[in-house]
């Protein structure tokens, strides 16, 4: 059995207003906006593979559960 999984949701909103802010900076060194196409070279490999799909079109993606 495996214990400690992660489920990561993503939403895409219709408009954003504000300044982006970060409530978690002992665990994240800054928040920013990035093109899909021009992510950084060191983004998480689960949160890439959910972004790669979004951009194919695929509403939802599945990285380390079985079936």
């Amino acid at each position: 059995m495996r214990v400690g999984g992660r489920l990561q949701l993503f939403f895409r909103p219709a408009r954003y207003e504000g300044r982006l802010r970060n409530a978690e900076p002992h665990k994240c060194g800054e928040l920013r906006w990035w093109p899909l196409d021009g992510l950084p070279d060191d983004i998480v490999p689960y949160t890439a593979h959910a972004l790669a799909g979004i951009t194919r079109g695929s509403t939802l993606s599945t990285v380390g559960w079985p079936g």
